[in-house]
This record gives C-alpha cells, sequence and structure tokens, in this order.
C-alpha cells in the first residue's frame, strides 16, 4: 500500500508539509496537540491546524504510524 498522490492528502502544497513537519516534530520531542481517542484502542488524534492526523503509537518500537489525515470536518464522522 503507497501513499497515494499529495494531493488526495491535502489540496495545498503548503498545508501538506506543515502537516508532515508537525507530525515529525512530535515523533522526536512528544510534543503536540495530541488526544487518545477513546473509542478506537490506541489510537491518538493530532491536531494540525484544520487537519487531523489519526495515529497509532507504538512505544515499543518508538514509531508513529499514520492511520489517516482528514479535515476537521470529517475527522470525526463514523
Amino acid at each position: 500500500m503507497g501513499l497515494g498522490k499529495p494531493y488526495a492528502i491535502c489540496r495545498s502544497w503548503t498545508s501538506l508539509t506543515r502537516i508532515i513537519a508537525t507530525v515529525e516534530t512530535f515523533a522526536e520531542t512528544g510534543r503536540g496537540d495530541v488526544r487518545r481517542l477513546g473509542n478506537a484502542e490506541g489510537e491518538y488524534r493530532l491536531r494540525v491546524g484544520n487537519w487531523r492526523v489519526r495515529f497509532i503509537l507504538n512505544h515499543k518500537s518508538h514509531l508513529v504510524v499514520v492511520i489517516r489525515v482528514l479535515p476537521r470536518s470529517g475527522a470525526y464522522t463514523r
């Protein structure tokens, strides 16, 4: 499974680079607007402006596995 086209994630190159930079900063420092998602076991949400990054944090291997990147309006719908 590939990453897909960057524009499928977000239309703005500036937004995409900001999202990537924020995820990298969180992975390195642990800082960011992160909340654990109560309805999904082991999943977290990172807020980047109007975007929401859902990810799994693997403590053993120190990995941040990004599951989805969605605009705020669609991030919390089932």
